[in-house]
């Protein structure tokens, strides 16, 4: 039956059937997300993350017309977005666990916290077993060291947020000890041969 895979993509697009690499075909797409809308559907979502805004501003129409939040709530009621849409975390509402969790071409910037924080928190990151793997691209290795740097602020914060500070302060720590945390280069085929 080959693997199967559930994708959240930050990206507007959703790849070609005829695009798709043959070395793929033991790969099942089992459910698709397009976090923030797709092209062609007049549904595309931009906007600051409201975790982001100060609590005084939280409440203010003027700025929470601006969230993610409050976008993806004004189309909910859409009956157009609701068909083609699959809950962010569908996938734990059928039984399924995640051995692994893979983030490529995401700036893991402030603006998407609110989703990572709500991933880590159904998978229990910290007492879980389900590892977490970022990619960069082969033909973009300067970004490697930045990268770094937005995990670390990532689950810095993610930590953070945790009701069990020290576990929080701790959990980087142990993901790397578990084996369950790493940042590897993924090889990108040259497009121009």
């Amino acid at each position: 039956m080959g693997r199967r895979f559930f994708i959240l993509s930050f990206n507007y697009t959703v790849p070609q059937p005829d695009k798709i690499d043959s070395s793929l075909s033991d790969f099942r797409i089992a459910c698709w997300r397009n976090v923030h809308g797709r092209l062609g559907k007049d549904h595309i979502i931009f906007g600051i993350d409201m975790n982001q805004l100060p609590n005084q501003q939280k409440s203010n129409p003027a700025v929470l017309q601006f969230t993610k939040t409050y976008r993806v709530l004004r189309q909910s009621g859409d009956t157009s977005v609701k068909e083609e849409s699959v809950g962010l975390l569908e996938p734990y509402r059928i039984g399924e666990n995640f051995n692994t969790i893979k983030v490529y071409g995401h700036s893991l910037g402030q603006a998407d916290y609110s989703y990572f924080k709500a991933i880590f928190d159904r998978i229990d990151l910290y007492g879980s077993n389900t590892k977490l793997l970022f990619y960069f691209p082969s033909d973009h290795p300067y970004i490697k060291d930045g990268l770094y740097q937005q995990i670390t602020g990532l689950l810095t914060a993610y930590g953070e947020s945790m009701p069990d500070r020290s576990r929080g302060d701790n959990l980087m720590h142990k993901m790397l000890l578990e084996g369950r945390l790493a940042l590897s280069e993924l090889i990108v085929p040259d497009l121009e041969s």
